[in-house]
């Protein structure tokens, strides 16, 4: 959903917005610092597509999909694909 979307959303629901900013625009007071964990998703998703078969019997294919998706969202976010917003909303006056 857009950022434009998502306001008018909220506006035709009778919220405003008070604040809003992207949790990876440094100058967001939302912005989040990525640290080395952060990689940790990538280097997890290597081994799970290295090994599917192995991650497969261990976890069954639906937990192996979950835990995929989850390391690759991540991915997507680190490497910008994905952006994050926030949205401080109060009653419309």
């Amino acid at each position: 959903m857009s950022q434009r979307n998502m306001e008018q959303s909220l506006a035709s629901c009778g919220l405003r917005v008070l604040s809003a900013g992207s949790t990876t625009d440094v100058g967001s007071r939302f912005f989040e610092r990525i640290d080395d964990k952060d990689f940790l998703f990538i280097q997890r998703l290597a081994r799970m597509k290295r090994d599917e078969c192995r991650f497969v019997d261990a976890l069954g294919e639906r937990d192996y999909q979950i835990l995929k998706a989850h390391a690759l969202w991540n991915a997507y976010w680190l490497i910008g694909k994905i952006t994050y917003h926030v949205w401080v909303i109060g009653p419309d006056s």
